[in-house]
């Protein structure tokens, strides 16, 4: 089954409330990726893209803008690098403790629930693969309380290492 296929699960329900990360939000959001621009060398090579992802927040921007909306299903998440599916709201809360940014999860359970707005996390997209870069937690809650998350998809297939004249180093022996 080829991964395009993989985005609907049908045990799982459409959430209207998704909406485009603010301003703060994705000021924030670039803000954690700078943070952890050691982790996303490592991700970028997985999914086949250059690092770094983004060469300024204005690009980030940019990129945002031009971003795929898809909605998600577990079997299409399975597949993301950095996407966890843990099937309890408690296993989700003691993931997060361990994170160096607090996330509160009852208000994001809080959200769902009373169908706020919530921000679509954000996946990137490389040649071989994705990375999800923000909204982990959301996403993770949002298919335990049986919701399809609506996810920006910036794809980077065309920023890779030949697309920008940076190609690895040959050595050749003698």
């Amino acid at each position: 089954m080829r991964i395009d296929q993989l985005y609907e699960s049908s045990d799982l329900q459409s959430y209207k409330g998704w909406v485009k990360p603010s301003a703060q939000t994705i000021k924030d959001d670039f803000a954690e990726y700078q943070r952890e621009e050691s982790r996303w060398e490592n991700r970028a090579r997985n999914i086949q893209s250059v690092s770094p992802l983004f060469s300024s927040m204005e690009d980030f921007r940019e990129k945002l803008e031009s971003a795929e909306k898809k909605e998600i299903g577990k079997e299409f998440a399975a597949r993301v690098h950095g996407m966890s599916l843990l099937k309890t709201l408690p296993a989700l809360k003691s993931l997060i403790g361990t994170y160096s940014q607090s996330k509160d999860l009852d208000r994001i359970v809080q959200g769902f629930e009373e169908g706020d707005k919530i921000p679509m996390p954000i996946l990137v997209k490389g040649k071989k693969g994705y990375a999800i870069l923000s909204g982990n937690t959301r996403c993770n809650a949002a298919f335990i309380l049986g919701f399809r998350p609506t996810v920006l998809i910036i794809d980077l297939t065309e920023n890779t290492q030949e697309s920008r004249g940076n190609r690895p180093l040959e050595v050749t022996r003698k």
